[in-house]
């Protein structure tokens, strides 16, 4: 017969073998009573590979969190090399949302989200000509009109990249909300 409220499930420990190495172990214990005798059923599993496959994984998804981020990164200084007028914009948006996000309570991953999606937000004008995005004079309706795809044209650039945040979408509602049965929180 066993006690279920006494006994542990899965603890995991490590010891340092002689050689220094490291072993980790799950280990299982079960209080039993058998004819009326206490005992412990004990189960312990070798999980150091299981745990050095872990951190490979870590380390893995790490270096492509940095790669992703040096690449919007990358994405936000060109778009500011081309509109030379409102460089830095991106950045602070993304500042500002954060802050906002922040106040909102949203967990660390949607404020990633959150930022890059804002950081990505003005991506579009990579479309628009330098000439009107460079241009100190009021412009022309034609001018303002290819302003205003920059949102859709954003879209296109990131609708088949596999962001694990609604990025695409976020940076096409970023002027007007398209589809308000569509919208989905970062």
């Amino acid at each position: 017969m066993t006690h279920p409220q006494s006994h542990r499930i899965g603890e995991e420990k490590f010891f340092r073998l002689k050689n220094n190495k490291i072993k980790w172990f799950k280990i299982t214990e079960m209080p039993l009573i058998y004819l009326g005798n206490r005992h412990t059923l004990g189960v312990i599993i070798d999980i150091t590979d299981i745990k050095g496959a872990q951190h490979t994984i870590q380390k893995r998804n790490a270096k492509l969190k940095k790669l992703l981020q040096s690449t919007v990164e990358s994405l936000v200084s060109a778009v500011e090399m081309r509109d030379p007028y409102t460089a830095g914009h991106q950045r602070r948006v993304a500042e500002l949302a954060v802050a906002i996000g922040k106040k909102l309570a949203l967990d660390s991953d949607q404020l990633e989200g959150l930022k890059m999606a804002a950081l990505l937000h003005d991506i579009g004008k990579m479309y628009v000509p330098a000439e009107i995005l460079t241009k100190p004079s009021p412009l022309s309706d034609i001018e303002y009109k290819l302003i205003k795809m920059h949102p859709e044209v954003g879209y296109d650039i990131l609708k088949d990249i596999e962001f694990p945040w609604p990025i695409a979408q976020i940076v096409r509602q970023h002027h007007e909300r398209k589809d308000v049965q569509d919208i989905r929180t970062v």
